[in-house]
Order: C-alpha cells, then sequence, then structure tokens
C-alpha cells in the first residue's frame, strides 16, 4: 500500500514539475516533429491528437511545426493504412482504426481488414478442428485399449467355460 502511495504522491510532484503538462519546453524545441509524425501516423493514430501537443508547447512559447508534422504524419499514415498492413493486423485480432485513415483509403483497408478476419477465422477453425482431432486420438487409444482389456478378459472366461465342460475337470 505505501509503494502505491509514494507512486502516486511522485505522480503529483512530476505533474507540479511540468506545469501539468505532458511535453517539456525542451521536447516542444529538440523533437524532429517530422519524425514524430512519421511515428504517430504509423501507429494508426489521429493526425488530430498532436494538437494538445501543439498547444502545450504554443503555451511555453514554442513554435510547433505542424506542418513538419503533418508531413511526417501523412507519410507514416500511408503504410499503417495500406491494405498490406489493414491484412497483417486483422489478421492477428488487432483492431485497425480505418477512421484514422484519410478517406481515399478507406474502401482498399477496408476489403483487406474483411480478408484478414476471415484468415483469423479459418486459423481458429483449424486450430481448434487440430484440437479435436488430437481428443478424439485419446479416445480412440482409450478405447483400443478397453476393448483389447474386454477382449483378455472374455478370453479367460471363455477358458473357464472349456474347463467346466471338459470331464477332467469335474
Amino acid at each position: 500500500m505505501k509503494t502505491i502511495n509514494l507512486s502516486f504522491i511522485s505522480l503529483i510532484l512530476i505533474l507540479i514539475g511540468t506545469g501539468c503538462a505532458g511535453v517539456s519546453k525542451k521536447n516542444c524545441a529538440g523533437t524532429d516533429w517530422k519524425q514524430q509524425g512519421v511515428i504517430d501516423g504509423k501507429k494508426g493514430q489521429a493526425a488530430t491528437e498532436i494538437l494538445k501537443t501543439e498547444k502545450m508547447c504554443q503555451a511555453k512559447k514554442v513554435d510547433f511545426p505542424i506542418l513538419a508534422y503533418k508531413e511526417g504524419w501523412v507519410e507514416g499514415v500511408k503504410e499503417y493504412c495500406s491494405p498490406e498492413n489493414g491484412f497483417k493486423l486483422s489478421s492477428t485480432g488487432k483492431k485497425v482504426n480505418v477512421v484514422n485513415c484519410p478517406i481515399e483509403y478507406q474502401p482498399s483497408l477496408v476489403e483487406s481488414i474483411k480478408k484478414g478476419e476471415e484468415f483469423l477465422k479459418v486459423e481458429k477453425n483449424i486450430v481448434k478442428t487440430e484440437k479435436a482431432k488430437e481428443n478424439m486420438k485419446e479416445k480412440r487409444d482409450e478405447v483400443k485399449a478397453d476393448i483389447s482389456d474386454a477382449n483378455k478378459k472374455l478370453d479367460n472366461l471363455k477358458a473357464e467355460k472349456e474347463k467346466m465342460l471338459t470331464p477332467e475337470s469335474n
């Protein structure tokens, strides 16, 4: 419990020290915003998310290169919104933020997401069927063992019956 309290106090102190802003003056001026735009675009982050950072930088009296960021974001979002990436993400069960993609990318992206989701369903069915097959094999082996045991018991009973019918045993 003390760890949580100390962590909470540390967080408060950090927020007070940064003026409750997530970006420092040094980060505003020292960041390669075009590259940050590429990174954010590749993650499928909405371009409007940067407006919060822009306001924080402006509040710290640092010019924010919104055009450089936007240029980088456009570059990065092309990769994120590509049909190949849509298929890759959806075929592994990850969500794709189609609404964060420019409208011209959306039709082919949506189609590739559908294909990826279908692929994932088939993949899951393969795994499910393989497990069912293995369970059946285990049951088959158990049934074979039970049949073998029943045959041995039957052989023993028949032998016992035969003994009873032979005159020597009477």
